[in-house]
């Protein structure tokens, strides 16, 4: 019995300190599949105080690439869903329209937008909802969609 003891403590000692080699190990956790871009804030996405009255506001929607820095510039698309709440014309104004460019050695482009705080009362809310659509790059599957909460006071 004393020996079945001492054995079970070393086969244990054993499993526990290879356990903690193993987990010593250098990993690589860089992403290795093919370059993508996606929204920034997708999985939350963003909600914007504005104060009514103070005219056209402009704001972004962050696109960030997932992967190494291109050499040259990437050419990407986007649409505004019609699930927005917010009416072009009315509540926003894109700058950036349909295609924006993610320039050479950058990890980040930029939907342009304005809003028209003066076409807003106080308590209300809208929303833009943007997807990725393409361009030069793939679309990340997970996080091609953004919506942009904008709440008035």
């Amino acid at each position: 019995m004393h020996r079945l003891i001492k054995l079970y403590s070393l086969a244990t000692v054993v499993l526990v300190f290879g356990g903690m080699m193993i987990s010593c190990e250098e990993q690589d956790n860089r992403y290795q599949g093919p370059p993508v871009v996606e929204f920034q804030r997708s999985i939350t996405g963003v909600s914007t105080d504005y104060t009514v009255g103070d005219g056209a506001v402009v704001d972004t929607a962050v696109v960030q690439l997932v992967g190494p820095h291109q050499t040259s510039d990437m050419n990407l698309t986007f649409a505004v869903e019609n699930t927005s709440t917010a009416v072009e014309g009315t509540h926003y104004n894109l700058l950036t329209t349909g295609t924006f460019v993610l320039p050479a050695g950058s990890s980040f482009g930029y939907i342009r937008f304005e809003v028209l705080t003066d076409n807003a009362a106080a308590g209300e809310s809208f929303s833009i909802d943007f997807t990725l659509t393409g361009g030069d790059l793939g679309v990340s599957e997970n996080y091609k969609t953004l919506t942009h909460e904008m709440e008035f006071e």
